[in-house]
């Protein structure tokens, strides 16, 4: 069949391209349209709509990660964080390996996390500063050694290496300022290791 594709429409049906349209197809069956399914039309706006449809701010390698994740609640959280958050999908690919969603459901506050993830949770002038950080990271593409006692200087250092990733592992919001911040209190100078400050 890939033969046979790519000799009439040219490039783009390769073997695995086409295993993929199957599985993206078999993934997401709620949303097959059918022949009457055309891009622009009422029956796509309507869907779109009614959740049914694919966000236009996510690409196809943004989907062909998501259909790999094979429970539907986790495949949804991942969609609407995609869109929610910006995700490229090297984000998206990195908060599926690290288990985001599941450290959700593990979260001491896992139903007012989980309301809050699906826009669920009623809004308030002023969010509570813990609900803006993740319980518990998962710091493994840090890749530091496997120890009782870690340097914290060692710790620093690999967050700095790792900034961009690190960001995704705190949560929303958040932006980097400054290592090593001077405080100077009664005459006597402190050091804070890492400044980050959530919008």
């Amino acid at each position: 069949m890939s033969k046979r594709l790519t000799s009439r429409y040219g490039a783009g049906f390769s073997a695995a391209n086409l295993k993929n349209f199957r599985q993206f197809y078999l993934v997401f069956p709620e949303r097959n349209p059918g022949k009457s399914y055309l891009p622009g039309s009422q029956l796509e706006q309507s869907r779109i709509g009614k959740g049914k449809g694919f966000h236009p701010a996510l690409s196809w390698s943004h989907y062909r990660a998501l259909m790999r994740v094979d429970k539907a609640s986790a495949r949804h959280f991942y969609e609407s964080e995609s869109v929610a958050c910006g995700w490229n999908k090297e984000q998206l690919e990195r908060q599926i390996a690290s288990l985001y969603y599941e450290r959700l459901l593990l979260s001491k506050d896992k139903k007012g996390m989980l309301l809050d993830a699906r826009g669920a949770k009623p809004k308030v002038v002023a969010a509570a500063p813990i609900d803006m950080l993740k319980d518990p990271y998962v710091l493994e593409f840090l890749d530091l050694p496997d120890v009782a006692k870690l340097h914290e200087s060692t710790l620093e250092a690999a967050i700095i290496q790792k900034l961009q990733m690190f960001l995704l592992e705190l949560g929303k919001g958040f932006s980097f300022v400054v290592r090593q911040k001077r405080l100077r209190l009664d005459h006597e100078d402190f050091y804070v290791d890492l400044v980050f400050y959530n919008y």
